[in-house]
């Protein structure tokens, strides 16, 4: 994001999706509202392509994957988003990571707000895009004995606290 977000991981995850799923896969890229520096940035993604069912998944896998799919675009609903290609996304993301190296172009002012703000933010930013990374895994990708072993983590840090 424009200097205030990192979002080195971001682009190191489209660019695995774009070698597993290739360049056209059609995704939506999520914009997050900055007030700091009033500007929308790309903060997530989601794919708008219908996942295909894999030959290892059981029925119950797929349904639960469709379900997850069918469950994210509704979310859709309720954010800035844009359709475009994982190719698109990345061109995205880079040109987001480049805006501040373009600072001469932005008032002294606007520059000196966006320092402070990642400065203020890079904590937050980098747990918010942690737990989106989380959230995206848990969705899109586990498998029942992946969620089985992080429900067994989730319960025994919810006793511990």
């Amino acid at each position: 994001m424009f200097a205030s977000y990192d979002n080195e991981e971001l682009i190191k995850e489209v660019k695995e999706d774009i070698l597993e799923f290739g360049e056209n896969m059609r995704v939506y890229a999520i914009f997050s509202y900055f007030p700091g520096v009033d500007r929308d940035f790309v903060t997530d993604y989601v794919h708008a392509e219908k996942p295909e069912r894999d030959e290892y998944m059981t029925d119950d896998e797929y349904s639960h994957l469709i379900e997850q799919f069918n469950k994210q675009l509704s979310t859709l609903s309720k954010t800035k988003h844009k359709e475009t290609t994982l190719a698109g996304l990345l061109a995205m993301l880079q040109t987001q990571a480049n805006v501040f190296n373009q600072a001469p172009k932005t008032p002294k002012s606007t520059r000196k707000a966006i320092k402070k703000y990642q400065e203020t933010h890079k904590a937050d930013n980098y747990r918010n895009q942690t737990k989106s990374k989380a959230k995206k895994f848990i969705r899109d990708f586990a498998r029942r004995d992946e969620l089985l072993e992080l429900r067994k983590m989730i319960d025994e840090k919810l006793k511990n606290e």
